[in-house]
């Protein structure tokens, strides 16, 4: 229930909107403050007593904390694998899903950089040769595969 918490969500995107940060809106508060009052039960338990508590967690897996732009990504992902664990998936399954996740990724990107490509001035081509010249590119022509994405039960082989 504490998820769904209104106090927790706006907390959370008022860090995210809010620029420049007060002194209230700070990663700080995020790590001292909200995850601990998330994880805390009846006996309000700090976050260094909840990881003791789940330390023997089958469907963990600890790894160290990630230090990039894309954290809070990789947050969502860390707690889908965990489902994932939890409710039965093999490590092959979620090998098999992550690389289906990361290939619709691509296929997105691709998508969006399609949709702003038609949406540049007619000066496209010099700012491409400029490019070129200037990195040393050249394109390269691939062909493109035509059969259709396998859907997530192919993958998975369930």
């Amino acid at each position: 229930s504490k998820i769904c918490d209104i106090g927790l969500w706006s907390s959370l995107f008022t860090m995210w909107v809010k620029n420049p940060p007060s002194e209230y809106h700070r990663v700080e508060v995020l790590y001292d403050v909200l995850l601990p009052w998330l994880a805390s039960n009846e006996n309000n338990r700090l976050l260094p007593e909840a990881l003791q508590e789940t330390k023997d967690d089958p469907n963990a897996a600890w790894k160290t904390p990630q230090r990039a732009g894309t954290s809070s990504f990789q947050c969502v992902w860390e707690g889908v694998q965990y489902l994932m664990r939890s409710i039965g998936f093999t490590a092959l399954q979620i090998k098999q899903f992550s690389f289906v996740m990361r290939k619709e990724f691509l296929y997105k990107a691709v998508e969006e950089l399609l949709s702003q490509s038609k949406k540049l001035e007619s000066n496209t081509e010099e700012i491409l040769a400029y490019a070129k010249e200037k990195f040393g590119l050249e394109p390269v022509v691939e062909k493109v595969e035509t059969e259709p994405r396998p859907n997530i039960t192919q993958v998975l082989q369930v």
